[in-house]
């Protein structure tokens, strides 16, 4: 991360901490949208631990909620419905284009999240389905 990105980062981050309704947050996110990506999360994630270290714990609660927010809308949403998609897929040609049309998706995070929806999967006594998504997990890694 550069100097700019932090600034802005820092700088987004304070809008939300003081930010008083939800309409002002679906704004600012409206606004910011083009810099609220995976790496914006990441950073928030650690950002919430730095002031709980320094004993900001209210702006630290603020800036967790935010990070849990958007890590949902953003991430794990996306993900949890490219498995389902990815689970109801008839053969391996639609697997693939399911693939090739969300491989903005295809990334770390999804493979963590296939790891837990596996594991999921197993205890409801879906083996099946598990093993498939451990497995192509395990090939698209």
């Amino acid at each position: 991360m550069n100097e700019q990105q932090f600034n802005q980062y820092t700088q987004l981050i304070g809008l939300f901490l003081y930010c008083n309704n939800e309409e002002e947050r679906e704004k600012i996110l409206q606004d910011n949208a083009a810099i609220i990506d995976e790496q914006f999360i990441t950073f928030l994630e650690k950002y919430a631990r730095f002031l709980a270290e320094k004993g900001q714990r209210d702006k630290a609660n603020k800036v967790t909620q935010l990070f849990q927010f958007l890590y949902e809308e953003l991430i794990l949403t996306p993900c949890v419905y490219l498995i389902d998609t990815l689970l109801s897929c008839s053969n391996q040609e639609e697997l693939m284009e399911t693939l090739q049309n969300n491989q903005s998706l295809v990334n770390e995070n999804l493979f963590i999240i296939m790891e837990q929806y596996a594991e999921l999967l197993q205890q409801e006594g879906q083996g099946d389905k598990a093993d498939f998504l451990s497995r192509l997990s395990q090939q698209l890694q």
